[in-house]
């Protein structure tokens, strides 16, 4: 198998593990679990980290289109808040409006991504 869909089906993987970690924090309530905090931010970097694996063996920056320039952008800025929203959840800075962004955003990677890989088939 080659390794660019290798980092593909390991980035879903990890975006399950990090869906599921994200449930059941949120379930615990606060305060947060230590470990189950710890896992979820590792799901996080592991979702990154083989994403950037997966695009850059398997595309060219220059040979994609404008809708896969789009649809990795609202990744890109959606990841971005979820690191920010995230770190003011587990510091405790919990209010409705943060959870809804973390929520929202959420679905927005979801959304990025999913459009991103469908534009390819």
């Amino acid at each position: 198998m080659e390794s660019n869909i290798l980092y593909l089906y390991a980035g879903i993987g990890s975006m399950v593990l990090l869906i599921v970690s994200g449930i059941i924090l949120h379930k615990n309530g606060s305060p947060y679990n230590k470990i189950a905090t710890a896992l979820h931010k590792l799901f996080a970097l592991a979702v990154i980290g083989f994403t950037i694996l997966f695009v850059r063996t398997s595309f060219s920056f220059e040979l994609l289109s404008m809708k896969q320039i789009i649809a990795l952008s609202i990744s890109l800025v959606s990841i971005m808040i979820l690191f920010i929203s995230g770190a003011l959840l587990s510091v405790g800075r919990q209010s409705g409006g943060m959870l809804i962004l973390h929520r929202l955003f959420t679905a927005g990677i979801i959304a990025g991504m999913t459009w991103f890989i469908y534009s390819f088939l």
